[in-house]
């Protein structure tokens, strides 16, 4: 999170130059930020340079540094989902091997890390691989979704972007992982999972939000020790 609000900052403070707080104008960060989205960047993601600038300009103040903060009444761009980027290639299935071994590694190691038990990301990451389900669909399959006699998982209409039901088969890695991954959930909430309880989790135990950020600090992390670049390099 430091190095992201930091290089963030400095991408402002070198857009900016040198110039004294009281001359700042609003449309300066009004100009960077559509300059981000022109050239592909979500929404969200320009927000958040100047959400780290208006934030850091609001504790100036709280500690006297500066008299006001003239980005403070600066609106922010709207961040649904049909505003959300989204960058993709496909993985080769060495890259695929390797990426799950990768998450595997990163729940053990998280694992040790966490106070109470964590919920593992691995077969999350499996589900999405396995069944192509989006990741807005992913996140609101309930127990009740899934047939672990017939081996299948049934995407609901109302969740799906094409409005239409989908059933998807399971194979024996994915069963397997979410047998144990219902397991997991008895441990931490005391029983097992109800059908209407979500199957996806945070490692904290709660819901996935829409937007996309924590998963990807946890995708980027793993990529990372994969070895796997996110983007082809040609």
């Amino acid at each position: 999170h430091f190095k992201n609000v930091s290089g963030k900052l400095a991408v402002v403070l070198e857009e900016l130059g040198e110039s004294r707080i009281r001359d700042l104008k609003p449309m300066a960060l009004v100009r960077l930020r559509s300059r981000f989205t022109a050239d592909g960047r979500s929404n969200r993601t320009a927000n958040l340079f100047c959400d780290n600038t208006r934030s850091a300009l609001t504790w100036a103040v709280e500690t006297g540094l500066i008299a006001a903060n003239p980005l403070q009444r600066l609106k922010r761009l709207p961040t649904t989902r049909d505003h959300q980027v989204y960058r993709r290639r496909a993985l080769s299935e060495a890259e695929i091997r390797r990426f799950l071994e990768a998450a595997r590694e990163d729940d053990e190691r998280c694992e040790l890390l966490a106070p109470d038990v964590r919920i593992p990301v691995t077969p999350f990451f499996l589900g999405l691989i396995c069944t192509g389900a989006r990741y807005g669909e992913a996140i609101q399959i309930r127990w009740g979704d899934l047939d672990f006699t017939r081996e299948l998982l049934v995407l609901r209409a109302e969740n799906t972007k094409s409005k239409r039901q989908r059933v998807i088969p399971l194979v024996d890695d994915l069963v397997e992982a979410l047998r144990s991954l219902a397991v997991v959930h008895g441990e931490r909430f005391g029983r097992l999972p109800a059908s209407d309880a979500l199957v996806f989790l945070t490692p904290m135990g709660d819901a996935w939000p829409w937007h996309t950020a924590n998963i990807m600090r946890i995708l980027d992390r793993v990529l990372e020790r994969a070895g796997i670049p996110k983007l082809d390099t040609e």
